[in-house]
Formats: structure tokens, C-alpha cells, sequence
């Protein structure tokens, strides 16, 4: 049985023949039927792994919460409230793009909305709607909810 006990005092230690002093922040304890050991560890390591845990959960949560979906960036083409002409604006743009891209169109409304590819990284999305605003001049980056792509959630902490 592992018993973890932390103990938040700051202690000093001095080196032999210096003046230095080491500020330790937070001693970490454990012990079973096999031994006794201390870590002893920086608060910044401590809350730098601690925010990195939290950050994990929340996606965790946010994935749970809208499954399958995660925050990313598409590229909105345009928009039109007729939805035969959104309709034509959706075929132009599987016409040219349909093969690298998927191109869809969605109602918010009052308006239909043609929008292509998903991406993670704003980077990404930005170096194509810059090829892409040759053809549509209004095209922009929108930050959207997108599927999530594989291996995305993979909880493997060998880093």
C-alpha cells in the first residue's frame, strides 16, 4: 500500500562551502512494506503537471460533452439566405476542392453557410484560405467545432 502524504513548507539546505541556498517548495512521501521514499519537488514542476492534467480533463470533459467534436478551424467560403444558391456555391467549391477537401453546407440561420475542411491548427487553415481566396475573395477562417481526428484522445504520457 502506497500512502502519499505532501507536506507544503518551504525547507533550506545549504551547500558545504558556499553560501548558496536551495529553496525546496514540496516534499512528497511515500512508503510500503518495502521501503521509505522522499521526492522532493520544485512547486513549478508541480503546478506545470498539475495545469497539463487539468487542461487533459477539461478536453476530456468538452469531448464528453459534444461527442466526437472538438475546437477547431474551418474555412467559410460564403453564405447566402437563398438556399439554391448556396446549394450552386457548394457544388463550385466539391468541383474544386472536393478532392483534397470535404465542403459542406450548413443553416444558421437565417442563413446557409458553405464551409470546407477542418483542421486543428489555425496555421494550417490560414496557408490554404490564402490559395483558396483567389477563387473566393470572402473566404475566412472560422473557428468551429470539428470531428475529432484519430488518436487525438490517446492518453500515452511517454513523453
Amino acid at each position: 500500500m502506497i500512502l502519499l502524504s505532501v507536506i507544503g513548507f518551504n525547507l533550506q539546505a545549504q551547500t558545504d562551502s558556499s553560501s548558496k541556498t536551495i529553496m525546496l517548495d514540496t516534499v512528497i512521501s511515500t512508503s510500503d512494506t518495502l521501503g521509505y521514499v522522499e521526492l522532493i519537488v520544485d512547486s513549478d514542476i508541480a503546478r506545470m503537471e498539475a495545469s497539463r492534467t487539468w487542461e487533459r480533463k477539461a478536453a476530456v470533459a468538452a469531448f464528453l460533452k459534444n461527442p466526437g467534436k472538438v475546437d477547431g478551424f474551418r474555412i467559410m467560403l460564403g453564405f447566402n439566405q437563398n438556399r439554391l444558391s448556396a446549394a450552386r456555391l457548394l457544388n463550385n467549391a466539391n468541383l474544386k476542392y472536393g478532392g483534397s477537401y470535404v465542403c459542406l453546407l450548413e443553416y444558421d440561420e437565417p442563413n446557409f453557410k458553405v464551409f470546407m475542411g477542418e483542421w486543428i491548427n489555425y496555421n494550417d487553415a490560414a496557408k490554404v484560405v490564402n490559395v483558396v481566396r483567389r477563387s473566393y475573395p470572402l473566404a475566412r477562417v472560422i473557428k468551429d467545432k470539428i470531428k475529432a481526428p484519430p488518436g487525438y484522445f490517446d492518453t500515452d504520457e511517454d513523453e
